[in-house]
């Protein structure tokens, strides 16, 4: 009896161990190989190269996937109860209305033939904005927008500042400020408490009612983000933390080399080549837009 008992402790331990590596396989696993991720309706959203959308709960717990036509330079953003997936499909922009099962609704299509574009997609009193774009310029002076199932298609000439404010948020100031700009190019632009941070590779430019600061940099930037008060820049091994005036505060070291940041409402990942790395934070989205035009969540 007492050998019966020792035994089957022994395939209990067994139990456990195979359960736990498995628990610690699916967590490793569940963020390869992915474009970027959003966390909506308590669900996290991951989408995978380039073509798939997979779908956790809060816990990485799997709930269902669904596999999209091959595409490439795609990204995926949260529109009213569903999503919108665009990306790249034999040479158009191919722009896929989702809703909260994964389920297509709408397709609509841009024609284009311009290498490296990058697709910029903004959402503003629920109409879609989307403007094509190289290098921070835009393409052939064009936005399209979409409204009722319909795509439109205008020339930028036809808003004003304050509409394209709107509309294009944090990515206005940066195709405005690149057409302004002929020594330097920035690649991302954060508004923040009404202050504006541009990122360049080696430089930091604040932008406060038409006062500039520059700080350059000793090491190569990556990306750039700002939580509660705190800049925060991710380069080949660590992330380096600033005030908001470019005082240097701290460092977190990382074990490999980054690629980006992904933010949601209280988290901040790390994306590498196969893997994501998650910092949880006490901080919530904040109405960084006003006065300049309106916040949607």
């Amino acid at each position: 009896m007492i050998k019966k008992i020792i035994y089957i402790f022994i395939l209990y331990l067994l139990f456990i161990n195979i359960t736990e590596a498995q628990i610690i396989l699916k967590n490793t696993n569940l963020y390869e190989n992915i474009n970027t991720l959003i966390e909506s309706n308590n669900e996290i959203l991951i989408l995978k190269e380039n073509t798939i959308i997979e779908k956790y709960d809060l816990n990485n717990n799997y709930i269902t996937k669904k596999e999209y036509p091959d595409l490439y330079n795609s990204n995926i953003t949260k529109y009213k109860d569903g999503y919108l997936l665009t990306g790249i499909h034999n040479n158009k922009v191919n722009i896929y209305e989702i809703d909260n099962n994964l389920k297509i609704n709408n397709i609509y299509e841009i024609d284009t033939i311009v290498n490296n574009i990058d697709i910029k997609t903004n959402i503003y009193n629920n109409k879609i904005y989307i403007v094509l774009t190289n290098n921070n310029l835009i393409i052939n002076n064009k936005i399209y927008e979409i409204d009722n199932k319909e795509l439109k298609e205008y020339n930028l000439k036809e808003y004003n500042e304050i509409e394209l404010n709107n509309i294009l948020k944090e990515d206005y100031y940066l195709l405005k400020d690149t057409l302004e700009m002929n020594d330097t190019i920035y690649q991302k632009v954060i508004l923040y408490n009404n202050v504006l941070y541009y990122m360049n590779n080696n430089k930091i430019k604040i932008k406060n009612n038409d006062k500039e600061i520059i700080k350059e940099i000793e090491y190569n930037i990556k990306d750039i983000t700002i939580i509660e008060n705190e800049i925060y820049l991710l380069n080949d091994n660590s992330i380096k933390i600033y005030d908001l005036n470019m005082n240097y505060l701290r460092e977190i070291q990382l074990n490999k080399e980054p690629l980006k940041f992904i933010k949601t409402s209280n988290k901040l990942y790390i994306k590498y080549n196969d893997s994501l790395d998650k910092y949880e934070f006490n901080y919530n989205i904040e109405n960084n837009y006003q006065p300049y035009g309106t916040l949607e969540v």
